[in-house]
């Protein structure tokens, strides 16, 4: 779904009686970027992504978004940290 829209498309598609909301599908989709291992920047660089100031907004707007960025990142490093205790 992200492929099929632009940017702007997706963001405007996600507004709610004027308050700016962000769209699920692109919230996962960085999720689980980072999850793999991507740094939010490099991500961010899509351009069906938003900027990194924008996810930051919307990660200090809603404490569960926050929290799965927070596991994510987690993620990331944990298997990291696997991937060099390995080599």
């Amino acid at each position: 779904m992200i492929g099929l829209l632009t940017k702007r498309q997706a963001m405007s598609t996600y507004r709610n009686a004027g308050r700016k909301t962000y769209p699920p599908v692109i919230a996962d989709a960085i999720i689980a970027k980072v999850a793999s291992g991507l740094a939010l920047g490099q991500i961010c660089e899509d351009r069906a992504m938003p900027c990194k100031q924008t996810f930051y907004n919307w990660i200090s707007d809603d404490p569960m978004l926050s929290k799965r960025y927070a596991d994510a990142v987690r993620a990331a490093i944990d298997a990291r940290t696997q991937e060099v205790s390995h080599e």
